[in-house]
């Protein structure tokens, strides 16, 4: 599968070979439940204006990532994906208040959106056309009112 090659391929050498991101794993009976890599980037102000009250200036503002995410087949149904992402939000927050961050994004594959829109992800406008994903956003002001909860 494409998350178990991007995880014994790639994973490893983008974290400490060439600083694109940061693997955390979820480790359940000994083995590797489950993963998500994230990193930092950036997104232009006006891609968020259709879902945020917020006027931002007009470069490109930092967000976190939610670069790849994975769940073990034997672990799936358990929570565990969320348990994965409500983590990162978490780094999200950690973010913010270190260096800077509006919110988090996922280019979400189309039988994931589902799961990402239940956690609280919009589209940030309306996507052009792309059969392999759909970016999603999530604010850092609901990240931070669910964390607090």
């Amino acid at each position: 599968m494409e998350l178990d090659f991007f995880f014994q391929q790639y994973a490893g050498q983008n974290q400490f070979r060439h600083y694109l991101g940061v693997t955390y794993i979820l480790a359940m009976e000994n083995t590797v439940a489950g993963f998500v890599t994230i990193s930092a980037g950036e997104m232009a102000a006006a891609d968020l204006s259709s879902i945020m009250d917020v006027r931002f200036p007009n470069y490109p503002l930092p967000i976190m990532r939610i670069a790849r995410l994975a769940v073990d087949k034997n672990f799936q149904g358990l929570g565990l994906g969320k348990k994965l992402v409500k983590n990162s939000l978490h780094l999200a927050v950690k973010m913010k208040n270190g260096y800077g961050c509006v919110g988090v994004v996922v280019d979400a594959k189309p039988e994931s959106v589902a799961f990402y829109q239940k956690l609280g992800f919009n589209e940030p406008k309306p996507n052009k056309e792309n059969a392999f994903s759909k970016k999603l956003f999530l604010a850092m002001k609901t990240i931070e009112n669910s964390i607090s909860k």
